[in-house]
């Protein structure tokens, strides 16, 4: 709240790796200030925060269809979710290049129209997803509970109030062993991503202008040198998850 300025329009909460952010918090703090709230849906679609589905929140919610996305299309596509009338006459001008009608042209926009193909798949695709969440979710709290108590591990936590949809199942592995992990892993052929190598305010882009805005984040440079993501997917059987855990464990002795 302390980085609120006379300049900021919006919050943008991230519903990251699937779990809801604490969107009552959010809600309220941008109720104080005036501010509109644009939920990132990416990897959260199916997610909800005390049973009010991620994406319908905020004045809008960004959801990804990439194919390795909970619910994902053969190909890049995406939604805007908002109960906004407004809004939503905007956002189906700016998809189709600025044009409320062909070949008059109000604003500069995109060419962001989701393909028919793209748009059929995903329709019989979601009539899945409820089932499909749900294995991803009995994979995850099997990961957690033959990881739980491993030194130097920490699960990925569930908050009471949402519910994970695991787009990533990612740990924390402290104690600069991180990389041994992943290489035991590899060479046990188990694929695993670092989702995130490095922070944000470290991006070549941003580095220097948060130096001068005094943005010092420790934390985040710590997470990004020990968070970790495991094979996860509804196909994910226990068996794997076992075998997964099972390397973890040998290479943290």
């Amino acid at each position: 709240e302390k980085r609120i300025t006379p300049k900021t329009r919006a919050l943008l909460p991230v519903h990251l790796y699937g779990q809801a952010a604490d969107m009552g918090a959010v809600l309220e703090l941008a109720k104080r200030h005036k501010l509109k709230v644009m939920e990132d849906v990416a990897q959260a679609f199916g997610s909800d925060y005390k049973g009010h589905k991620t994406g319908a929140m905020g004045d809008a919610g960004a959801h990804s269809f990439y194919p390795t996305k909970n619910l994902g299309a053969y190909g890049d596509g995406g939604m805007i979710t908002t109960n906004d009338d407004e809004v939503a006459k905007q956002v189906r001008i700016l998809r189709d290049h600025g044009s409320p009608r062909k070949y008059h042209h109000t604003l500069v926009g995109y060419n962001s129209r989701l393909d028919s193909i793209q748009a059929a798949i995903l329709r019989i695709k979601l009539r899945h997803i409820d089932a499909w969440n749900d294995a991803r979710r009995n994979a995850a709290h099997h990961y957690t509970k033959l990881l739980t108590g491993v030194a130097g591990v920490t699960p990925p936590p569930e908050a009471g109030y949402s519910r994970h949809v695991y787009h990533q199942y990612t740990l924390r592995i402290a104690n600069g062993k991180r990389d041994q992990v992943r290489e035991a892993l590899t060479a046990d052929n188990i694929s695993s991503m670092i989702y995130y190598p490095e922070a944000m305010h470290q991006a070549p882009y941003f580095a220097d202008r948060m130096k001068e805005a005094g943005w010092a984040k420790p934390e985040s440079e710590r997470a990004c040198h020990e968070v970790l993501s495991l094979p996860i997917g509804p196909r994910l059987s226990l068996e794997e998850v076992e075998r997964v855990a099972a390397v973890i464990k040998s290479a943290m002795k």
